[in-house]
Formats: C-alpha cells, sequence, structure tokens
C-alpha cells in the first residue's frame, strides 16, 4: 500500500510540475512565429529532436516491429535506409530550409511552398 501511494504521489507532483511549466513558458509565446518555431530561438539540436520525434511516432513503435515480426530481420534494412534519409536530409538540406525561411519570413513548410510560388 503504501509503495502504491508514493507511486500516486509521484505522478501527482510530475503532473503540476508539468503544467506549472507550460504556463510558464505559455507566457512567452506572443506570436504565430513563437508558437510554430520557437520565434527562432530554439537550438538546432532541439528542433531536430522535436522533428524527429514528431515525424517517427508511429511508424517507428508499431509499423517497423510489426513488419519486423511479419517478415524477418530484414526489415532492418528499412530502419538503415531511413536513418541514412534522415541524416542526409539534415546535413544537406536543413540549414537551406531554414534560411529560405528567414529570408521569407514563414515559420512552415507549406507557408514556405505558398510564399515561393511553388503551389
Amino acid at each position: 500500500m503504501g509503495s502504491q501511494l508514493s507511486m500516486i504521489l509521484v505522478v501527482v507532483i510530475y503532473l503540476a510540475l508539468s503544467i506549472l511549466w507550460g504556463m510558464y513558458q505559455g507566457r512567452k509565446v506572443k506570436t504565430g512565429h513563437d508558437y510554430a518555431i520557437g520565434g527562432r530561438k530554439l537550438p538546432g539540436w532541439a528542433a531536430a529532436l522535436s522533428e524527429r520525434s514528431t515525424g517517427e511516432s508511429s511508424w517507428a513503435l508499431l509499423g517497423l516491429p510489426g513488419a519486423a515480426y511479419a517478415t524477418g530481420l530484414t526489415q532492418i534494412w528499412t530502419a538503415v535506409g531511413y536513418v541514412a534519409g534522415i541524416v542526409t536530409a539534415w546535413t544537406l538540406l536543413a540549414w537551406r530550409l531554414r534560411e529560405e525561411g528567414e529570408k521569407y519570413n514563414v515559420s512552415t513548410f507549406t507557408e514556405y511552398l505558398a510564399a515561393n510560388g511553388s503551389v
């Protein structure tokens, strides 16, 4: 009973601190750019981790293990190819896209395509 109470206490404290931190940080958001891209003050590594965690949420946790279970360990090559593609995109494209985003004053890829005349 004591360990169950301590687990509940830890969860409640964690939730309270998370809500308080969110409220504190939420006061810094003044514009859409602040919300979408952190007002361009976000370090590159944080933006990269955020982008990857968004992009790989379901396929990496459900799809790839399911495919590996269904077809075998040859699915490892899917993961290797995907990681190689991510690294290539980060090293060759990300900095150019950031510069273009600043040039056109846009905060999403869709806005970039519209401002660039690609759409």
